[in-house]
């Protein structure tokens, strides 16, 4: 039961460091409302 607290654990951290990237990306950049275009898109195809 440990490893799959461990590894959800891991996941979220995983998910929060890359949202946390995509806002500074995002922040960076100027076409701001592009980037979330082209998330929704790759959102869409997944």
């Amino acid at each position: 039961m440990k490893k799959y607290y461990f590894l959800i654990t891991l996941l979220a951290i995983m998910f929060v460091f890359l949202i946390a990237v995509l806002i500074v990306a995002a922040k960076r950049s100027d076409d701001y409302f592009n980037l979330l275009g082209s998330l929704n898109n790759i959102v869409i195809k997944i």
